[in-house]
């Protein structure tokens, strides 16, 4: 069983308990049910995308016709070399979510000269020593300032220029710095 979108669900009736299918009903999600011997060979596989679109291997033509007859857009890849592995369009997610991750931190760095500009001068004079790659008690030595100060304008500097780790904040500046 998998959600297809809102109160829609792909079910195989065949094998699920009846009181699932009552319970669904009940909840007013309508049942897309998908035979036993198309959910053997992953007929049910399905990932919703979400504004009313779903990724559904190109097998399963039963699915793909019941999602576009419920005005589904579908998006049916062939993955025969993954699923005869044991995979699915599952797989294929991971894959996705890293891609929009990467996407995420390309438009990150887009206006990171004009993030840059927002430090103040002392988070600015951490940063430097940051860049060069000293630790927090050394930077604190460094510019006569506490420990905990450093931990605080470096929290501020992470949070400002939208970084999650040092070293993505040293290679950010880097590249900067290069131009």
């Amino acid at each position: 069983m998998g959600m297809v979108a809102e109160n829609l669900a792909a079910v195989c009736v065949e094998v699920v308990e009846p009181e699932l299918v009552t319970w669904l009903k009940s909840k007013r999600i309508r049942i897309i049910d998908v035979p036993y011997g198309d959910v053997m060979r992953l007929g049910c596989n399905i990932v919703a995308l979400g504004d009313d679109r779903v990724l559904v291997p190109a097998s399963s033509k039963k699915l793909i016709a019941a999602c576009r007859a419920e005005g589904l857009a579908v998006y049916d890849p062939d993955v025969s070399m993954i699923s005869n592995g044991g995979g699915a369009v599952h797989c294929m997610c991971q894959a996705l979510r890293r891609d929009a991750e990467a996407r995420q931190v390309v438009s990150s760095r887009g206006g990171f000269a004009e993030r840059l500009a927002t430090l103040t001068e002392r988070e600015r004079d951490v940063l430097e020593q940051v860049a060069k790659g000293l630790p927090s008690k050394s930077i604190a030595r460094a510019l006569d300032i506490s420990y905990r100060t450093v931990e605080l304008h470096r929290g501020h500097i992470m949070e400002k220029l939208r970084v999650r780790s040092a070293a993505e904040l040293i290679r950010l500046v880097i590249e900067q710095h290069n131009g």
